[in-house]
């Protein structure tokens, strides 16, 4: 699993705790997870060398985001980029990073599933659902790999926190990791984690998708 919108270092002492060790910071200025270049500096101190670190843009500037990986200039922490917008494909292979993409059925960009620098693909369960019940999930999991030509991409399912994955879709996507952001179903009040709300949710999570 991989915990989305992180804030602060005490939540990732937990989700440490509780056998997660992937993490994505958001920097876009319109989400409620929105932080700072600052605090993601204090915060990576705490974060173990070995565990997976993302940061998540959305019609960003590339001297922003260059300015964010400057941060890892120096460290040794594994890095992704996260894109949930639709650029051009130099603007993602700009930056010389591995990133993964939130998949847009509307994008006009269609050679960024075909990106050297692409090391995953994020699917919303909701768009996941829609297909399902239109009986198109098959068909559009079949055209998906004909685009990548079977490239060995991880799989990423965004999923609520009370959510449940269907076997048919688990089957047939065979997620690499679910993802869930931090959210007011996890919160006793806006940016104020219930450490034992998260908790019980990594446990309802892993007894209905594993």
């Amino acid at each position: 699993m991989k915990v989305s919108g992180l804030y602060n270092h005490r939540i990732i002492k937990q989700l440490n705790e509780l056998g997660i060790n992937s993490f994505e910071f958001d920097f876009r200025p319109r989400s409620f997870n929105f932080i700072q270049k600052y605090v993601l500096e204090e915060i990576i101190k705490e974060i173990n060398l070995g565990e997976k670190i993302f940061l998540h843009f959305a019609n960003e500037v590339d001297f922003i985001i260059n300015d964010i990986l400057s941060v890892f200039k120096e460290s040794e922490h594994r890095v992704f980029l996260s894109f949930s917008d639709d650029q051009e494909l130099s603007f993602y292979e700009s930056f010389e990073t591995p990133f993964f993409w939130h998949y847009r059925a509307d994008a006009v960009s269609k050679n960024i599933l075909k990106s050297k620098d692409l090391a995953g693909v994020v699917f919303d369960l909701e768009f996941l659902n829609e297909l399902s019940a239109k009986g198109t999930l098959l068909n559009f999991y079949s055209n998906f790999l004909q685009i990548t030509s079977g490239r060995e991409l991880q799989m990423v399912i965004n999923i609520d926190w009370d959510g449940a994955i269907s076997s048919e879709i688990l089957e047939l996507f065979s997620p690499d990791f679910l993802d869930v952001a931090i959210s007011n179903k996890v919160e006793i009040c806006y940016r104020n984690v219930d450490s034992k709300k998260v908790e019980n949710s990594i446990k309802f999570l892993k007894n209905h998708t594993c």
